[in-house]
């Protein structure tokens, strides 16, 4: 074996390792974005619960102040609760809705990731295909030096000769003979 074909195979075997190392790091990040998605999705929730506890407190201190001037919850002031609890249910959702829009940023981010190591892994293999492919056509190894009409004459004529029989005898057999 030639320090040229260890040299190719050495540099083709690096090339899929990188493939295999760009596909490991690229996988890694996606699954540490999902991680962050989730963790997104878990910390609004935790935010949304403390702000409808607050909302909820809020709003009977409301009553509650209404009650002790002696105002009765009808008109006003039972319209001015209504748009508490309605403005706290905008609020939730709105934070439901930025939580999820920032998981799925991440989330598509990650997808994306997971398609560049794919295509790292694959770019491995094509380089050492590439590398293998260019060596062998630098070394001529993948030329034919003759056809196979140029070669015919050649073959037969380095065969070992037996005399008057096979293929390619000058003269006939004869087949009837009794033996």
């Amino acid at each position: 074996m030639s320090a040229t074909s260890i040299l190719t195979g050495t540099t083709a075997g690096f090339s899929v390792l990188e493939g295999i190392f760009g596909f490991n790091a690229a996988e890694a990040q996606a699954d540490s974005l999902r991680s962050q998605a989730q963790l997104i999705q878990i910390e609004s929730e935790a935010d949304i619960v403390r702000y409808a506890e607050n909302a909820k407190e809020f709003k009977t201190k409301q009553a509650m102040a209404y009650m002790k001037s002696g105002v009765t919850l009808e008109g006003s002031p039972l319209g001015i609760l209504d748009e508490t609890v309605r403005v706290t249910g905008e609020n939730i959702s709105a934070m439901r809705a930025k939580a999820a829009a920032e998981a799925q940023g991440l989330k598509s981010k990650a997808s994306a990731m997971e398609g560049q190591g794919r295509a790292a892994l694959v770019g491995g293999f094509a380089k050492a295909t590439s590398t293998y492919a260019s060596q062998y056509a630098k070394l001529g190894a993948g030329k034919v030096s003759k056809d196979l009409s140029s070669t015919a004459p050649y073959i037969r004529s380095t065969a070992p000769s037996l005399p008057n029989l096979g293929f390619g005898s000058q003269t006939k057999l004869d087949l009837t003979r009794n033996w």
